[in-house]
């Protein structure tokens, strides 16, 4: 067999041999009083369709201004326009504070969810959004952080356990019970790099969770954040950051325009 039928053999023996995905899928707990569902997107509107079933039925979609009837008539049963990007988080956490619920935000690229063993390699083992949302909101339930976020990488290796405290808490998806605390409107990126330390520093702390590993598209799609991001957006949010929270805050040497939040942040705060 030459080198060339060789390489496409082992493609098709890897195939045959690769595990199917398991879905983890059971009925939906009447969870819907505890917390309101908000979708935060701009200029996707095109993309509503190949959303999970669940944003698109319950989900809240908060965009940008102008950008209302473009969502409706893509199918999105309720559309709140905020202003811009930290306006419509903000936003999202006032209507679910008007009612006391949980607020949970949701970027809408979300790809998967993946189930998380602990043991620093990917399962093949996937949960649904829906069943995601109901455990999320009965672990919150259990904690007294009021800001509870995920992984925010896809990569095991890096939440081997299954809670980390006083981590940064991505915006890509969070959940917030009711508080005082709102993203601040002069940082247009890394806004939950502050969100999070305002959290740590007037509510005693945030926590991670990391029984579940999400995977969005971020940095690739057209629209939201991706519209702006640039490294001179990006150094202004830093210089203010850096500015605002000081010694809690360093630059990540290994990435540039990237910051990391100092071991035990704490007591920087």
């Amino acid at each position: 067999m030459n080198k060339k039928l060789e390489a496409i053999r082992k493609k098709e023996l890897a195939l045959l041999n690769k595990k199917e995905p398991e879905y983890i899928k059971k009925p939906r707990k009447n969870l819907s009083d505890k917390y309101k569902l908000f979708i935060i997107s701009s200029g996707r509107s095109h993309t509503f369709d190949s959303m999970p079933d669940v944003v698109k039925n319950e989900g809240i979609f908060v965009v940008n201004s102008g950008e209302k009837k473009d969502y409706e008539n893509a199918g999105a049963k309720e559309v709140h326009e905020g202003g811009k990007l930290i306006e419509n988080r903000n936003k999202a956490l006032d209507l679910a504070f008007a009612e006391n619920k949980f607020c949970i935000q949701f970027d809408d690229d979300l790809v998967d969810i993946k189930l998380n063993d602990f043991s620093g390699k990917n399962t093949n083992i996937f949960i649904d959004v829906g069943n995601y949302i109901d455990e999320l909101v009965e672990f919150a339930e259990s904690r007294p952080e009021k800001l509870i976020g995920m992984p925010p990488t896809t990569n095991p290796f890096y939440a081997k356990n299954e809670i980390q405290l006083n981590a940064f808490v991505i915006a890509s998806m969070c959940l917030t019970k009711p508080s005082d605390e709102r993203f601040d409107p002069n940082v247009r990126l890394k806004e939950d790099y502050d969100f999070t330390l305002q959290h740590i520093k007037n509510n005693g702390g945030v926590v991670r969770w990391h029984k579940y590993l999400l995977n969005f598209k971020h940095y690739t799609n057209s629209g939201g954040v991706v519209s702006y991001r640039n490294k001179s957006t990006e150094s202004k949010s830093i210089n203010y950051l850096i500015e605002k929270w000081g010694d809690a805050i360093t630059l990540n040497k290994k990435r540039e325009n990237e910051i990391l939040f100092r071991r035990n942040v704490k007591k920087y705060l």
